[in-house]
């Protein structure tokens, strides 16, 4: 991957809080309240361990108050010490550094077939520091067995360590370099040795400083997906590497897994969701993440995940997001996204209480009706103005609904019933994604002897909503558009559009109250696509009474 150097210019305005240690004093107010401390739980080895931040209280300590045992490993020669800490921005290839930052992602432990010594292996770890908001570089520890391994349990995921006589080595000019660990924005990597290099937590003056770096994405705050849009998408992105900010809605147990290979390592699964889907699977493996995990609260964690890996499942019939070696997940990142999806998050505590055992959904699930209470106009669907949450009530009528369209076709979508990519009617409602078997097998089927799968299609039909302050385009499902006539949608269809016509003016410029559902489209917040919940007459003096508030 490419790096220009505009890719981190999100992070500029961050600078200040960088700069900044978190304060360790108990606050009240906004429960998203970045920076205002920093959780930290006794780890099996007796060790601290840091878990993310809390958007609520702060906590007392911090990373200063963690009375951990400091361990070094690896004593560098005499003669090769370098005791000046160098910033990672400003560090060459071929020289020895010594540098400090905070630790974002970490490998577990394992061996490799030596080039130079045939038969014998070689063991490793790898991890990423970063020391700026723009400057954060894969670390790869080479050594013994037992060395590896008890510097793989002396610091964690959000730890701050100091790596003395560390190696500067220029990346592979083909790119090979990324492709199996973290994308940095810097041209190098650095390679740290049992025999000349060591490995410590910080305990410095300023390690505050560092703690806020874990916060920030590795991407621009921008640049994500969707859980719709991975949907939308479906196996075309299968095999690629995408970012994501989500929600946590369930964390999965932890299990040990032996692999094919002999290994044992951990697996979790975690449910995600956000304002477009309520439920998404990620699979952690490995002890860091899958402990890291643990500590995520349902609700209240929002997380960057960024460079994780999708697949098509073919069990689940859908996608499936994986971390591997180049993701690497923010927690409750710092940013205004993240901050709205936050909010977000807090109104949707009724999907705890859905979750049950190996419940999994690709579409989203709406709250009970008793549950939304606030009620706007139309106008604030597009500012934003006063809205606390993506589901409300509105008091309007209807000034547009075609129901008595001579071509009725348009009022249905379909989708591949493999990859859920949308079909058109110009490519024969045959798939286009050559990634799906589906879209594989319409570019070879010339002769008619192969069957495809009839496409999923769904009823939505345009409609205008306005009240005093303005019109909104909304759509009406099938579900709905029924409750509205009172008898089945294919039946209406069936009907000439002049019967169809007298349906359309039971309803049009008739007062109603609509609940609704309010989609943002995250590339242009001004934009939302409204969806109606359910449509019903409006009682005139219920109306009068709640549009005068």
């Amino acid at each position: 991957m490419a790096w220009t150097s505009n890719r981190f210019n999100d992070f500029t305005s961050m600078n200040n809080n960088v700069n900044r240690a978190p304060s360790r004093q108990t606050t009240s107010g906004s429960k998203y309240n970045s920076f205002r401390g920093t959780q930290f739980k006794q780890s099996a080895t007796g060790q601290s361990r840091g878990q993310g931040t809390t958007w609520g209280a702060g906590a007392q300590g911090g990373p200063g108050s963690r009375g951990f045992q400091q361990q070094s490993f690896g004593a560098p020669p005499a003669g090769r010490s370098t005791n000046a800490v160098a910033k990672l921005e400003n560090l060459h290839v071929g020289s020895v550094a010594t540098v400090i930052g905070v630790v974002i992602a970490k490998e577990s432990p394992r061996s490799i077939f030596s080039r130079i010594n045939s038969g014998t292996e070689r063991h490793l770890m790898g991890f990423v520091l970063r020391d700026s908001p723009t400057a954060f570089v894969p670390i790869t520890c080479w050594g013994g067995q037992d060395y590896i391994r008890d510097m793989h349990r002396s610091f964690s995921i959000g730890d701050v360590v100091k790596v003395s006589n560390v190696q500067v080595q220029q990346n592979a000019s083909d790119g090979s370099d990324e492709k199996f660990r973290v994308s940095s924005p810097l041209a190098f990597h650095l390679s740290a040795s049992e025999n000349h290099c060591s490995v410590s937590l910080y305990e410095g003056l300023d390690l505050g400083s560092y703690a806020p770096l874990h916060y920030i994405p590795i991407k621009p705050s921008s640049d994500y997906y969707t859980l719709e849009d991975v949907l939308a998408n479906g196996q075309t992105l299968n095999g690629e590497h995408i970012s994501l900010l989500v929600v946590v809605r369930k964390v999965g147990p932890a299990r040990d897994i032996t692999t094919k290979a002999g290994k044992h390592t951990k697996r979790c699964e975690v449910k995600l969701f956000d304002e477009s889907c309520a439920s998404f699977p990620l699979v952690l493996w490995g002890e860091d993440l899958v402990d890291l995990a643990q500590s995520w609260t349902p609700i209240e964690t929002v997380l960057f995940v960024g460079d994780v890996r999708m697949n098509y499942d073919d069990y689940r019939s859908g996608m499936l997001a994986t971390a591997d070696s180049k993701t690497v997940i923010t927690p409750n990142p710092d940013t205004p996204d993240a901050k709205c999806l936050f909010r977000y998050g807090q109104t949707q505590t009724w999907l705890l209480e859905e979750d049950g055992p190996g419940n999994y959904s690709t579409e989203h699930s709406d709250p009970p009706l008793a549950d939304i209470q606030s009620i706007i106009v139309v106008e604030q669907i597009a500012s934003r103005e006063g809205v606390t949450s993506d589901y409300a009530q509105l008091y309007a009528a209807i000034t547009k609904l075609d129901l008595d369209a001579e071509n009725t076709d348009r009022f249905f979508r379909r989708r591949c019933a493999k990859c859920k990519q949308m079909v058109t009617i110009s490519n024969n409602y045959q798939c286009t994604n050559q990634a799906c078997t589906q879209g594989a097998l319409g570019m070879f089927n010339t002769s008619g002897q192969i069957t495809l799968d009839e496409p999923d299609t769904e009823f939505s039909i345009p409609v205008d909503i306005s009240d005093h302050t303005g019109t909104v385009h909304a759509w009406l499902s099938a579900p709905v558009l029924e409750s509205m006539i009172g008898f089945k949608v294919e039946d209406l269809l069936q009907l000439p559009s002049e019967r169809r016509t007298q349906f359309k003016w039971g309803f049009l410029l008739e007062r109603c109250k609509f609940y609704i559902r309010m989609i943002r489209n995250t590339r242009q917040p001004e934009r939302s696509t409204v969806k109606v919940l359910v449509c019903s007459r409006a009682d005139p003096a219920e109306m009068m009474t709640n549009i005068s508030r």
